[in-house]
């Protein structure tokens, strides 16, 4: 079973923050840590992190 580590939920926490903040700037996309982010890695982020809070990370 994939389990994430508390790093990659820590990255994905803030990358759905960053995103959000630009998208409520009418923005599609945004650069964080040097990646291009959208809409389908904030849903993939979304269900990691559902994923580790369902086994308590």
């Amino acid at each position: 079973m994939f389990t994430p580590s508390p790093e990659s939920v820590d990255f994905y926490r803030r990358m759905i923050g960053a995103f959000r903040d630009a998208e409520a700037s009418g923005s599609a996309a945004v650069d964080f840590e040097g990646q291009n982010i959208d809409i389908a890695h904030v849903k993939t982020a979304e269900g990691v992190i559902e994923l580790a809070e369902a086994i308590g990370l």
